[in-house]
């Protein structure tokens, strides 16, 4: 059972469910999704267990009123139904895999105890550290721990837990991906407005920002939509800032910029030479493939400037993040951006099939006892 709280977990999930499918053919994967309908899991032909309604923080609770938002949204009847259907499935299953925080690691463990793996990705030390009564939870419920990065694995050694890093199965298969045909001699931006209830706002922002880029020169730029967006509210707010249609392409009233909707995110990024990114998973990717992330101050959770600076902290140089709300100013950035030589990308790696290969026995001899 693969038990993951977001987006970018379910698509961890979800390679990893296809690693071990690999590895071994006669393994069932039961995907239990804790936010949403689990697409990431479908597109990979598995069938979640579970579809759950999007909190109204998004999954992403940082202060005391996204809490509110989520109790009065009905999250406490969600989490039972969840709770339950997690019981009541765990007395057929031989392993459990948690992605995510404790909070998800908990969740997946309730009822019955089975060899349990932990890939906890939403916390890193580059940025923000398990607190000791994480550390505490998770000696207790992970038999084996797969962190994000090298930095967090040494981490759990000096609080006596043994954990190792293989890899971040996000970034697996990036590299590989081939690009899209782009522009000639036209400066291409992929344009990450988030894969969260807030991106309808953030598009709103990013195409301000564009309206504020310099007349004399043309820009492409490459909309990348998560399939949670809904491309129709997309179009609407096109169609607002005075967007007009025509084969495919969106062109801005001045006609010096052309938009393009595209679900394919890693050969837009591949295509593109800086990245304007009010995201949290995609801006990380963005970064690892060596472009340049350019983000500012959002519309909801996921954007916050305190998101930014941590995910700074765990990116690196790569994101560029302007606290200002003035167009100009992240235009300013976004210019330099362009003149800027892109890192080589990275080698390519199989997280996922590490991951699975090193937690295989812990399942085998879950089946054999």
């Amino acid at each position: 059972m693969i038990v993951s709280n977001g987006y970018g977990e379910d698509l961890i999930g979800a390679k990893l469910g296809g690693a071990f499918r690999t590895l071994d053919s006669s393994i069932e994967i039961l995907p239990f999704p804790l936010i949403g309908t689990g697409a990431a899991y479908q597109a990979k032909n598995f069938s979640p267990k579970t579809i759950s309604p999007v909190p109204k923080s998004g999954g992403f609770i940082r202060t005391a009123g996204d809490l509110i938002k989520d109790l009065r949204g009905g999250i406490i009847s969600t989490l039972w139904d969840q709770r339950r259907s997690i019981q009541h499935q765990s007395t057929s299953i031989d392993a459990i895999v948690a992605v995510g925080d404790v909070f998800c690691l908990m969740w997946a463990t309730a009822g019955q105890r089975r060899p349990t793996i932990f890939l906890p990705t939403a916390k890193s030390d580059l940025f923000m550290p398990h607190s000791a009564l994480e550390y505490c939870l998770i000696r207790r419920r992970a038999d084996w721990i797969f962190t994000r990065d090298k930095v967090t694995a040494e981490g759990f050694g000096r609080k006596g837990i043994d954990a190792q890093f293989l890899g971040n199965p996000m970034m697996d298969g990036l590299v590989e991906t081939p690009p899209l045909d782009r522009p000639i001699d036209t400066a291409t931006l992929a344009l990450l407005p988030g894969s969260r209830a807030e991106c309808y706002g953030n598009f709103k922002l990013i195409l301000l920002v564009l309206s504020h880029m310099p007349a004399a020169r043309p820009f492409f730029g490459w909309i990348c939509l998560s399939p949670q967006v809904d491309r129709e509210s997309i179009y609407q707010i096109l169609q607002a800032h005075g967007y007009t249609h025509s084969n495919g392409h969106w062109t801005d009233p001045n006609g010096m910029i052309t938009l393009v909707l595209t679900p394919h995110f890693a050969a837009a990024v591949h295509a593109s030479d800086a990245v304007i990114g009010l995201a949290g998973t995609a801006n990380e990717q963005a970064a690892w493939l060596g472009k340049s992330v350019i983000a500012f101050p959002g519309t909801g959770a996921q954007s916050r400037p305190q998101r930014f600076l941590e995910q700074r902290r765990l990116i690196g140089p790569q994101l560029r993040f302007v606290n200002s709300s003035d167009p100009k100013d992240i235009v300013n950035t976004v210019i330099h951006s362009l003149s800027l030589p892109q890192l080589p990308p990275p080698s390519t790696q199989n997280a996922a099939v590490a991951i699975a290969r090193h937690a295989m026995p812990l399942i085998l001899c879950s089946e054999i006892s």
